[in-house]
């Protein structure tokens, strides 16, 4: 035992003083290093490191868990030393204490080194054709901003089938990008459209159709398109293309991956936690999945690899069956007279200093537009030039890797619109 049952013996006392003392030099020297470690993460921002917005914010709560953790390890020692002879039960009472401070400061860290799983139990339900789709009605939360999907199981606002009298309809296909991820739904660039076109004199018919489902590659964004997205009789579709489109579909088991789609399920309250982040990763890991193949395929088909390596082998397929399926959306807009257009949005590493002005996978896409005489707007040089003209960082134009925060999104609509414009696609 810590203390005797001689409460009152000073030699206990001093005894138990010197152990409460070496407890809290333990946790106050853990909490000030990993407070250290991650302000010094945090400034390392300006030095070109790329934190996406929930790892940031995850930082700076943890650094605010451990600062709290050793300012109030320092009180309690403090107060017990001086309370604990009139008192003997104190120190017992702090050194109790002791475990819970350190839980809380582990866990801190833990929220930092491991991600935070994705908790949508209800978004997603199975598809025949394309694997997995947005569930109708459901209600789902990322980084911090909620989506809901609407009655045809798409995000955004509820858009009847049969098109008004005079309305002018531009449906959006995409990925997470287009469906809003990580921005409040009115930010998202396909609602922004609607609002610029509304506040512009002689366009208030024009409404814009978010026809996205996150992780969607072109394979599946043809099937929608003819099952789904003619529905809504578009006078004008849009392709929006993100580089991770060209990799994606070689992680699923039906191009031989490791996975069947982004369906993951979690507890949402305890997914908080880090200490239960990192026994679910344990967990994770089922016996029937080879995980050295599931990391050499990431290492392998990973976008970062396609912008420095694009002539790699096995980014012939890539090619191959990304623009066969992107030919396919091309001749069903065709087949029903409708045009076609096509907008790539970046990678935040392209953003970076040194990074190629017209990078191969960007530079494949338009010579693909050309050959389908299609018009093609490549958002990169625009992201490019709105960050030097108004000395933004990347972090002030992405949430993480690909997803545009809110003035991503805004600089994105504003581009589009006028790209609509001067190709006569907007009435």
């Amino acid at each position: 035992m810590i203390f005797s049952t001689q409460e009152k013996n000073p030699d206990t006392f001093f005894q138990a003083a010197r152990r409460l003392a070496a407890c809290c030099v333990v946790i106050v020297g853990y909490s000030l290093f990993v407070t250290a470690g991650l302000l010094i993460r945090l400034e390392a921002r300006e030095w070109g490191l790329v934190l996406s917005t929930s790892v940031r914010a995850a930082m700076i709560r943890s650094v605010i868990v451990h600062g709290s953790t050793a300012i109030l390890t320092l009180l309690l020692m403090v107060w017990a030393r001086r309370r604990g002879a009139v008192h003997p039960l104190l120190p017992r009472v702090t050194l109790a204490l002791m475990p819970l401070l350190l839980l809380a400061s582990v866990d801190g860290l833990l929220r930092v080194v491991f991600r935070r799983p994705v908790a949508h139990p209800n978004m997603y339900m199975p598809h025949a054709t394309r694997d997995w789709t947005f569930r109708p009605g459901s209600v789902s939360t990322h980084l911090d901003q909620p989506m809901r999907i609407n009655s045809h199981g798409f995000a955004g606002p509820e858009i009847p089938y049969d098109k008004g009298d005079g309305e002018y309809r531009i449906l959006f296909l995409g990925d997470s990008v287009t469906a809003g991820y990580g921005v409040p739904e009115e930010d998202c660039f396909v609602q922004g459209l609607s609002a610029l076109w509304r506040a512009s004199d002689g366009h208030g018919t024009i409404t814009t159709i978010n026809c996205s489902v996150l992780a969607y590659s072109p394979w599946q964004q043809v099937d929608l398109l003819e099952r789904e997205g003619m529905r809504y009789d578009p006078d004008v579709i849009v392709h929006v293309f993100c580089l991770n489109d060209y990799v994606d579909k070689f992680h699923l088991t039906r191009f031989g991956g490791y996975c069947s789609g982004p369906c993951e399920f979690v507890s949402p309250v305890l997914s908080r936690s880090g200490v239960y982040r990192a026994i679910h990763r344990l967990l994770a890991r089922r016996p029937n999945r080879d995980r050295t193949r599931c990391k050499e395929l990431l290492a392998r088909y990973s976008v970062t690899r396609l912008i420095d390596q694009p002539e790699a082998p096995e980014f012939k397929d890539a090619w191959r069956i990304t623009f066969e399926d992107m030919g396919k959306m091309v001749a069903v807009a065709r087949r029903h007279k409708r045009p076609f257009a096509i907008v790539c949005f970046p990678y935040a590493v392209q953003m970076a200093p040194g990074a190629a002005e017209q990078p191969a996978p960007q530079a494949r896409l338009a010579q693909f537009a050309r050959e389908h005489d299609v018009p093609f707007l490549d958002l990169l040089p625009v992201f490019r030039a709105y960050a030097h003209q108004h000395r933004l960082s990347v972090q002030d134009l992405f949430l993480d890797f690909c997803h545009p925060t809110k003035i991503g999104h805004a600089t994105a609509a504003r581009e589009i619109r006028a790209f609509l414009i001067r190709h006569g696609l907007s009435s």
